[in-house]
């Protein structure tokens, strides 16, 4: 999955070019990459670009990355339950198959935080 963002990360120069022109060049890409908003060929783009264009590194990147999520769900379980609702979220999700299978592999997980954090950030506007 996240091999196929990988590999478009050469059809873009820069992130202005990702923005500008990723309608236009999808049709070119992979089947993720070209059916799929930005996003995962943005977070290539943009680890490929401060580190190392390799798939190791992407692998790690998103290894690292994912637990950003765990902050937010911690917060929201928290703050709509309770400490100990907040940590038992954390150990369920900790163990969840797919993502103990698929974090290295997927961009899941990385969209798993940018949604968490959405989700935690617009919690205090009354919506739920």
């Amino acid at each position: 999955d996240n091999l196929q963002y990988y590999a478009d990360v050469p059809e873009f120069e820069s992130i202005g070019d990702i923005f500008r022109n990723y309608v236009q060049k999808a049709p070119k890409l992979t089947v993720h990459s070209g059916t799929h908003p930005p996003g995962g060929t943005l977070f290539m783009w943009l680890v490929a670009h401060l580190f190392v264009y390799d798939k190791l590194t992407t692998s790690f990147a998103i290894i690292l990355f994912a637990p950003l999520a765990l902050i937010p769900m911690y917060l929201l379980s928290e703050q709509f339950y309770s400490r100990k609702v907040g940590l038992y979220t954390l150990a369920l999700y900790l163990v969840t198959p797919n993502l103990v299978m698929f974090t290295a592999t997927s961009m899941d997980a990385v969209f798993t935080v940018f949604l968490i954090w959405s989700v935690y950030l617009c919690s205090d506007f009354d919506i739920f």
